[in-house]
C-alpha cells in the first residue's frame, strides 16, 4: 500500500460538513421557528403548550444515548454498512414529524430523529476525523464541524420560509427531503471507515512502516482510561464545555430583550454569532494543530472572558455591545463544536477512541442539557451579572480542566498493546 493523494481525505472533510448540517444543523437549529405554529396547531400555554418543548427535549436526550451506543456499535461493525441505516432512520423520524396529528406520535419520531442523527453526527464524523487524518486533525475537525452551523443557518430560513407560506408539516417535510437526499447517498458512496479502504493511509503519513510503528495505529483502551484522571479531567471539560457555551446561546435572546434591546436586535447578535463561528471553528482548528492545546485552552478562555464581559456591559443598552458580544461569541461557540472531539483525539489515540469518545460525548451532552435550565432558573433569584461572572469562572477551571487533561493524558496515544 502506497500513499496517494490527498483528495479522498478532504472528500471525507466533506462529507462530515454534509452530514452535520443536516444532522445536527436540522435537530438543534431548526426548532424553533416551528414553536409557534406547532404551539397554535396542538394548543399553546398550559400543559399542553408546554409539552411542544418536549419535542426537542426528547430528540436531544435520545441523542445523547444514542451517541454512546454508536461509538460502541463502530468499533465493532463497518461505519459503511452502518451509517447509512442511521440516515435513514433519521430521514423516516423527520418525515414522520411532518405526518404526526397527535403529540405522542411527535414524541416518537423525536426518538427516532435523535437516535438516527446520533449514528451520522459528532461521534461518527469525530471516529472518521481521527481514522483519516494524523496531521492537520485539527482543521479538518474546524471544517467538518462548522456543517453543523452552516447548516443551521440555511436551514433554519428554508423552515421559517416554509412554516409562514405553507405550514409546520410542510417545513418537517422539507426537513426530510433534504435529510434523506444528503445524508443517504453520503453515507453510502462516500463515507469509508479508515483510509485502507480506498488503498490510502491518514493524511500526513508517507509509508507503511510509518502507520505501523507510529501512534497512528496505537491508543489506550476504554477499561484502562476511565479509571486514569485524565479521563475525569476530560470529561469535566466535556461538560463545562457544553454547559457554558449552551448555557449562555440559549438565553441570549432573554438577556437581551430584559435588558431592553428588541426581540429582532437579540435576534441579529445571535445570528451574528453563528456567522462568525463559521470562521471561529476554522480558527480554533488552524490553533490546535499550530500552537497546541495549552495556548489554543487560553484563547478560548479570553474569547469567553471577553464575551461574559461584554454582556455585562450590554446592559446599557448599546446595540453596537450587544453585536460585539455576537462576534465574540461566535469565536467562544466553536470550541463547543471543535474541543471535545479533537481533544479526545489527542489523548486516546486510534485504537479505541469510537467507544471513548461516545462516553465522552456523554458528558458533553450532560452539560448541553443542563447548561439552559440551570442558568434559566438562577437568573430571576441572583440576577444576570453573577450569572456571566460564575461563566467566566467556569471557563477558567475549563480551561484548566483541558490543559491538565492533555498533559497527564498525552503519552496515552501512543501506547501498543
Amino acid at each position: 500500500m502506497t500513499q496517494q493523494n490527498h483528495k479522498y481525505h478532504w472528500l471525507i472533510v466533506a462529507a462530515c460538513f454534509l452530514l452535520m448540517a443536516v444532522s445536527i444543523g436540522i435537530l438543534i437549529n431548526c426548532f424553533n421557528p416551528l414553536v409557534p405554529a406547532l404551539r397554535e396547531h396542538f394548543g399553546a400555554g398550559g400543559e399542553e403548550g408546554g409539552s411542544i418543548q418536549l419535542i426537542f427535549t426528547i430528540a436531544v436526550l435520545a441523542n445523547l444515548v444514542g451517541g454512546a451506543i454508536a461509538g460502541k456499535v463502530y468499533s465493532k461493525l463497518s461505519m459503511r454498512k452502518i451509517m447509512p441505516v442511521y440516515a435513514v432512520v433519521m430521514s423516516l423520524g423527520i418525515f414522520g414529524w411532518s405526518l404526526s396529528s397527535e403529540l405522542w406520535q411527535l414524541y416518537l419520531c423525536s426518538i427516532l430523529v435523535g437516535l438516527g442523527a446520533s449514528g451520522i453526527s459528532l461521534v461518527p464524523c469525530g471516529i472518521l476525523i481521527n481514522n483519516w487524518f494524523h496531521e492537520k486533525k485539527g482543521l479538518a475537525t474546524g471544517i467538518a464541524f462548522t456543517g453543523s452551523v452552516v447548516g443551521g443557518l440555511i436551514f433554519v430560513q428554508a423552515t421559517e420560509f416554509m412554516v409562514t407560506t405553507q405550514g409546520w408539516s410542510e417545513a418537517y417535510m422539507m426537513q426530510g427531503i433534504f435529510a434523506a437526499v444528503i445524508s443517504i447517498p453520503v453515507t453510502l458512496l462516500i463515507v469509508r471507515s479508515h483510509p485502507k479502504e480506498k488503498g490510502l493511509l491518514p493524511y500526513g503519513v508517507v509509508s507503511e512502516d510509518m502507520a505501523v510503528s507510529s501512534e497512528i495505529e496505537a491508543g489506550i483502551k476504554l477499561g484502562r482510561f476511565i479509571k486514569t484522571s485524565s479521563f475525569w479531567l476530560l470529561a469535566l471539560s466535556c461538560f463545562i464545555i457544553g454547559f457554558a457555551n449552551i448555557g449562555v446561546q440559549n438565553n441570549i435572546s432573554t438577556y437581551l430583550t430584559d435588558m431592553g434591546y428588541t426581540l429582532s436586535e437579540a435576534t441579529m447578535a445571535f445570528s451574528i454569532g453563528l456567522f462568525v463561528q463559521i470562521f471561529g471553528n476554522l480558527i480554533l482548528g488552524w490553533f490546535y494543530d499550530k500552537r497546541g492545546v495549552p495556548f489554543s485552552q487560553v484563547y478560548c478562555l479570553l474569547c469567553f472572558i471577553g464575551c461574559a464581559t461584554l454582556l455585562i456591559f450590554a446592559q446599557d443598552v448599546n446595540i453596537v455591545i450587544a453585536y460585539a458580544f455576537g462576534a465574540v461569541f461566535g469565536l467562544v461557540a466553536s470550541m463547543s463544536t471543535v474541543t471535545p472531539p479533537y481533544l479526545t483525539a489527542r489523548i486516546v489515540g486510534v485504537r479505541d477512541y469510537a467507544t471513548i469518545f461516545g462516553i465522552v460525548s456523554l458528558f458533553y451532552g450532560l452539560g448541553i442539557a443542563s447548561g439552559p435550565m440551570v442558568v434559566e432558573a438562577l437568573f430571576e433569584s441572583i440576577g444576570w451579572t453573577p450569572i456571566w461572572i460564575g461563566m467566566m469562572i467556569l471557563s477558567a477551571i475549563m480551561a484548566g480542566t483541558t490543559i491538565l487533561a492533555h498533559r497527564k493524558g498525552k503519552a496515552y496515544a501512543q501506547e501498543a498493546e
